[in-house]
């Protein structure tokens, strides 16, 4: 009976980690590390080892031991997200940029005013043809 009761808590133990890592992912993925920028294209594998001795007594605590730990699953979503932030800097991550090609048509005394508007945001000009 011992051991079905912790067979159920170790299953119970895995579902909060894996919650736990799943919202910290997305909340991860929402807010990147750099600049709070939505990441695209990342690929997380996780690999879990636990250790049977501190799973043991955390499971045979039982109230005691969630007192003591405080609530697992706000521990497990910090840490992931802590980790997951690290580990995509230690990737190499870079911001994207976005490009927009586009045609601007104005009268000559608007030119300037286009010019520094543009100027504002590191924009390129291709082509200039004066009609």
């Amino acid at each position: 009976d011992g051991e079905l009761a912790s067979a159920d808590g170790l299953v119970e133990v895995l579902h909060v980690l894996e919650d736990g890592v799943r919202s910290a992912f997305q909340l991860v993925a929402a807010s990147g590390p750099m600049c709070e920028e939505t990441l695209s294209g990342v690929i997380v594998s996780v690999d879990v080892e636990l250790d049977r001795e501190k799973l043991g007594s955390f499971l045979q605590g039982g109230a005691e031991s969630s007192e003591r730990f405080g609530p697992f699953s706000g521990q497990v979503i910090a840490a992931a997200k802590e980790s997951l932030r690290r580990a995509i800097m230690a990737s190499g991550p870079r911001l994207v940029e976005a490009f927009l090609l586009c045609e601007i048509m104005t009268t000559s005394s608007g030119l300037s005013g286009s010019y520094a508007s543009l100027g504002k945001r590191n924009a390129v000009v291709v082509d200039e043809i004066m009609r």
